[in-house]
């Protein structure tokens, strides 16, 4: 898509480059790897760019980014409100997404100079816009996986080699993870680690001080254990271990035949 050298519309509200027209960006995470997205025009010229969409001359475009595993996605609409949903597996899984959403022209198009800011028009009566070129970019959204919105890395410099120590939650419902300084160098690499982390942190909940009505984190965990038949620490039968394997499974390095 291009975006240089032409009037753009902005959600973060600092544009000015149309006239009478505001957008509207926001992004909520759902869950660890789903969010809502809405793309909203608002003003008395909304009608302007909301025209182009229902004329199908433009259209929202949604990318989904982990810059880190080079993933990127992208999912075109024309609705105002879009679920998107990714794989944590292809995304890095604790690695956070990033959301962006932005205003596409999907064919050669043009605009009054009525409606755009006078720093753009000049002698003609339309600006023109080439085909993939953005009428309006939103804000950048950062969604946080998971183990991400739980767990909190840092190096323990006296701790013995290959240990960890836990503490938490705090009232966000984040653990400190305190990790020996050998570990904590390769943190990015050992899942096992994170897994590991994982069923101490879940050790840590108990029925009486951590309601899932009162946490997003606390009930995605406790809804998605549910889903998978798996009890939580509601349940008497409550255990740690399954139920961190179950949200964050353990998989064999080598197959065999």
């Amino acid at each position: 898509m291009k975006s240089y050298s032409q009037p753009i519309l902005r959600a973060d509200g600092n544009s000015i480059d149309f006239l009478g027209i505001e957008y509207e960006n926001e992004v909520e995470a759902t869950a660890s790897s789903e969010a809502r997205v809405t793309n909203l025009l608002q003003g008395p010229n909304a009608f302007v760019l909301q025209n182009l969409i229902d004329k199908e001359k433009a259209e929202w475009v949604i990318e989904v980014r982990s810059p880190a595993v080079l993933y990127s996605r992208s999912y075109p609409t024309r609705e105002k409100i879009t679920d998107v949903s990714w794989d944590v597996n292809e995304t890095g899984g604790h690695l956070p997404v990033f959301i962006i959403s932005g205003l596409v022209a999907t064919q050669e198009l043009s605009i009054s100079a009525e409606y755009v800011n006078e720093i753009w028009s000049d002698k003609n009566t339309k600006r023109h816009f080439a085909q993939g070129t953005y009428l309006a970019r939103g804000i950048i959204y950062s969604v946080q996986p998971l183990l991400s919105s739980m767990l909190e890395f840092q190096c323990d410099d006296k701790a013995s080699p290959g240990t960890m120590r836990i503490e938490g939650p705090n009232e966000h419902i984040k653990f400190a993870v305190y990790l020996a300084k050998n570990i904590y160098a390769e943190i990015h690499l050992r899942r096992d680690v994170w897994v590991a982390a994982l069923i101490g942190a879940l050790a840590k909940l108990n029925r009486e001080e951590h309601d899932p009505d009162e946490s997003r984190v606390l009930r995605e965990i406790s809804l998605r254990l549910k889903e998978k038949g798996i009890s939580d620490w509601f349940d008497d039968d409550y255990d740690p271990v399954v139920a961190a394997t179950c949200l964050e499974p353990l998989f064999p390095i080598f197959e065999g035949e």
